[in-house]
């Protein structure tokens, strides 16, 4: 009887050990597909990152070439601008000067 109780309790270990293996096992296989999902999303970022940032590096190059673009304009609307208020001047200038000793002999009287 005792030799039974010992066979059953032999048995009972080797299923749990059996069962412990297995979930060992498990669970290895679980983290190793994480560690490989993991490494291939650092490997899909390593593959297109560089690329991402090769087309943002492109992209503020030609933003930084349009802003340039956009003060030059800036600046020839400000030089033209300029360059007409003296000519409008010039010409009002140019016409009253003729009319000048009229308004003073006007204002003499």
């Amino acid at each position: 009887m005792l030799w039974r109780e010992v066979d059953r309790l032999d048995r009972r270990v080797d299923e749990v050990a059996t069962r412990a293996e297995r979930l060992i096992a498990e669970a290895r296989a679980e983290l190793a597909a994480d560690v490989d999902r993991i490494s291939g999303r650092v490997d899909r970022l390593d593959e297109h990152g560089s690329r991402g940032v090769e087309a943002l590096r492109l992209e503020v190059a030609r933003l930084r070439g349009d802003l340039s673009a956009h003060e030059e304009m800036h600046t020839q609307a400000a030089r033209e601008q300029r360059t007409a208020r003296r000519w409008t001047i010039g010409v009002v200038a140019g016409l009253i000067a003729p009319l000048y000793p009229f308004v003073i002999a006007a204002v003499l009287r």
